[in-house]
C-alpha cells in the first residue's frame, strides 16, 4: 500500500525545510500540477538525508494478535520508541513519520 503523509504532517515538513515537487503530471486541460506531499517513504528518506534520523516500524506478535510498534533512531545514537501497542502498519507509519517531525523540531 502506497500512502502519503497527513495534510498536518505536510504542513510540519514543510516548516522543517521540505520543499520538494514529489510529482507533475498535465490534466486533460494541459494545465500541469504538482504534488509536494511526500510518501510516507519518501519523508522517512528526507528525514534521513538532512536531519540524519532514520525512522522505521516493527512487527511482533501479541498474545491478542499482531501489533506494531514505531521506532526512531538519530546518527548520534539517540533512539526513541513508542510507548503502548498499535494494531496496524499504517497507524505505525503516521506515528513514526510524527515522532520523526517532533524530534527534529526539538
Amino acid at each position: 500500500m502506497i500512502n502519503f503523509v497527513t495534510e498536518e504532517q505536510v504542513i510540519a515538513l514543510k516548516q522543517l525545510g521540505f520543499n520538494e515537487i514529489i510529482l507533475r503530471y498535465f490534466d486533460l486541460n494541459h494545465n500541469r500540477q504538482e504534488i509536494t506531499a511526500p510518501l510516507q517513504q519518501q519523508a522517512i528518506e528526507w528525514m534521513l538525508e538532512k536531519h540524519h534520523i532514520y525512522g522505521w516500524v516493527e512487527h511482533y506478535w501479541y498474545p491478542l494478535g499482531h501489533r506494531w510498534k514505531a521506532c526512531i533512531k538519530s546518527f548520534d545514537g539517540g533512539k526513541a520508541q513508542i510507548a503502548g501497542e498499535l494494531r496496524s502498519y499504517e497507524e505505525a507509519m503516521d506515528k513514526c513519520i510524527d515522532m520523526l517531525i517532533e524530534y527534529v523540531k526539538d
